[in-house]
């Protein structure tokens, strides 16, 4: 076999007088032996870059770089959202409605004018009787002699002669604009009764020449009337 020779430039070179097939062969298996050698050798490194990359952060053991991220990457925070009450709905409340009823007044009603009709009977005490002592009368006539009045006293005693005071006397007049009047005794048993503006002149109608007071009753809250024991009762105004 040829002998082979290196060259400064680190190439093989064939010995003088090898031919050039053996050469080529020779340069073949050279390239053969070291594309083996690097794939080996890639293969070396691949696999000790995965066993260091599989242990990295735990010298002592084999623990994944997975399980390792898994470890020391925090969990999310769990967002818990609490959704809202529904709005509780609004019951609208109906207005109160008020019926007013109508005010219904009643028609205005004149009270009828007081009557001037003396009662038939008046209330008496129990207390001595009472009754007309005297009647005296008066009578004046007006300034312009177009009318006169006459006036009765009345005096009221009691049986045992005592003035009988606070007894009311009713009356009633033949003539003259008042048909009815009163009166009431004072402290000496006395009270009095007029009839005003009688017409005087006999030239218009409804002259009146005299006129005639009748007593009616008498009353008394401590005494009792006895008309049977009456001096008079009745006594006629002339006109003047």
């Amino acid at each position: 076999m040829r002998s082979y020779r290196q060259a400064r430039t680190g190439h093989l070179q064939p010995a003088r007088g090898a031919s050039t097939v053996e050469y080529a062969l020779a340069l073949a298996l050279v390239g053969l032996v070291f594309i083996a050698g690097i794939g080996r050798l890639e293969e070396g490194s691949g696999s000790e870059l995965s066993d260091r990359g599989q242990t990295v952060g735990n010298p002592d053991g084999f623990v994944p770089v997975s399980a390792i991220y898994a470890a020391t990457t925090a969990a999310p925070p769990v967002v818990t959202t609490t959704a809202a009450p529904p709005p509780t709905p609004t019951t609208l409340v109906p207005p109160t409605v008020v019926t007013v009823a109508p005010t219904t007044t009643a028609p205005a009603t004149t009270a009828p004018p007081a009557s001037t009709t003396p009662p038939t009977t008046l209330l008496q005490g129990t207390g001595p009787g009472i009754h007309i002592e005297s009647l005296s009368t008066s009578a004046i006539e007006a300034k312009n002699k177009k009318t006169w009045s006459g006036t009765v006293v009345i005096e009221i005693l009691d049986n045992n002669g005592d003035p009988a005071q606070n007894a009311t006397v009713v009356g009633s007049w033949s003539a003259g604009t008042n048909s009815t009047t009163t009166c009431q005794t004072d402290s000496q048993g006395f009270c009095s009764m007029t009839q005003w503006n009688m017409e005087a002149r006999s030239s218009q109608p409804g002259v009146v020449t005299e006129t005639t007071l009748t007593i009616n009753d008498v009353a008394s809250s401590s005494n009792k009337y006895q008309p049977t024991q009456n001096l008079a009762d009745s006594i006629t105004i002339v006109q003047p």
